[in-house]
């Protein structure tokens, strides 16, 4: 499996992190469905390959289409590959994807649209199909968000400063005191984040707190979970244990022993710790 990401042109640095493509011919390895987590961040993810099977908790199995439009996630999601993997991902920054689409962001919160559903999309998908290079692809993207983004005139200054000082203190941080010195009041901070990010400002800062998990990972064993949860600011083992469940649906120790390729390549672990939005 083969993941890479590539830096937007200019004009989109401050509203898209990255975009990522993920590629895989092996078809034999995708027999168990992966857990993608909660990042805090909204995609449009476009398969170029075979269909992927969504597993909802009720037992039913849904074949994803091609092109997706994934809102902020609160918990995990469970997919598998049917064959062959060849994926492009457009990831925006928190509040990043707010200029371009005209609808709050809160309305795809925990959902995973076809993008056809929300916007125009299936001539921009046929010509992005014939272009088999991603480069070729990611300039059509480019071009197009250019131009949805000069079209509209939302203003997301603010909760992407408040996003960019969250994710400086990997979601530990004392909202309240934040809140004062940006001069806004509760109400009015939780409505626009909500429009503009897709969460309340409580909610992405425990994800960023639980995707800064795998980071610390990176030096320490996952048998010793107490210092761990220390690190990325739990207030004791239990509350730490019961924050991973809530996000990743099983137990850390479950979750390690297990070998989630496609999770591990999306977690913040090699990501930028703070936002390079606008200022």
């Amino acid at each position: 499996m083969i993941y890479h990401e590539h830096i937007p042109c200019p004009e989109l640095i401050p509203y898209v992190e990255c975009f990522w493509e993920l590629r895989d011919d092996a078809y034999e390895k995708h027999t168990q469905p992966e857990r993608i987590l909660p990042d805090g961040c909204f995609e449009l993810v476009l398969n170029f390959g075979e269909a992927f099977k969504r597993f909802h908790s009720d037992g039913s199995v849904e074949l994803q289409p091609p092109a997706l439009m994934v809102g902020q996630m609160t918990r995990h999601v469970m997919i598998q590959s049917s064959g062959r993997i060849d994926l492009l991902g457009i990831r925006f920054h928190p509040g990043g994807a707010f200029p371009f689409f005209k609808f709050p962001q809160s309305e795809l919160t925990d959902r995973i649209l076809n993008i056809e559903e929300a916007i125009p999309f299936s001539e921009m998908f046929s010509e992005l199909y014939d272009q088999p290079a991603t480069h070729c692809r990611k300039k059509i993207i480019e071009t197009w968000l250019c131009t949805l983004l000069r079209s509209n005139k939302n203003d997301c200054r603010l909760t992407q400063r408040a996003a960019q000082a969250i994710l400086a203190h990997n979601g530990v941080i004392n909202l309240k005191t934040f809140r004062q010195n940006l001069g806004v009041g509760e109400r009015q901070l939780e409505r626009v984040f909500k429009d503009q990010v897709g969460l309340s400002p409580k909610m992405f800062a425990r994800i960023i707190r639980f995707q800064s998990i795998f980071r610390a990972l990176e030096s320490e064993s996952p048998a010793n979970w107490s210092p761990l949860a220390f690190e990325c600011g739990y207030y004791d083992q239990s509350h730490f244990l019961r924050d991973f469940k809530a996000f990743a649906g099983e137990l850390p120790s479950s979750y390690f022993a297990k070998a989630y390729r496609m999770s591990e390549l999306l977690t913040r672990k090699n990501r930028p710790m703070v936002s390079s939005g606008l200022d």
